[in-house]
């Protein structure tokens, strides 16, 4: 018995490309309407903050959260200490705030690296 799809494995048949051609198409335009529908769900999952770490000190609890715009370090109850888009302002430069630590009456510091490669401990 002969395979009636045996042209299929000759990649240089014409049949093979038109063929691949076609469903590659098919494929571009279904994954760039279902990409168009699901991107504005995604993007609001995305931006919404994310704890990335938590402190408790002796005046109330510190944390760091990654948001739409960065990364900020603030009070439980909203008062922000710092945040990157500010320290870019600040400097001129991309930051990312990797990380911080905070004890006793709130005493804190936290770690800021800028694109040039170089970090920096910061004392606030």
């Amino acid at each position: 018995m002969e395979d009636p799809y045996i042209w299929m494995e000759n990649l240089q048949d014409e049949r093979v490309l038109k063929l691949v051609e076609e469903e590659n198409r098919r494929f571009r335009e279904f994954i760039g309407k279902l990409s168009d529908e699901l991107f504005p769900e995604l993007w609001e999952l995305y931006s919404l903050p994310t704890l990335h770490s938590a402190r408790l000190t002796e005046k109330g609890i510190i944390a760091m959260f990654k948001e739409k715009e960065g990364q900020v370090i603030r009070w439980l109850n909203g008062d922000v200490i710092v945040n990157s888009k500010a320290l870019e302002a600040e400097i001129g430069d991309e930051v990312l705030l990797q990380g911080f630590t905070a004890y006793g009456k709130g005493k804190r510091s936290y770690t800021a690296s800028q694109s040039t490669g170089r970090t920096k401990v910061l004392r606030g």
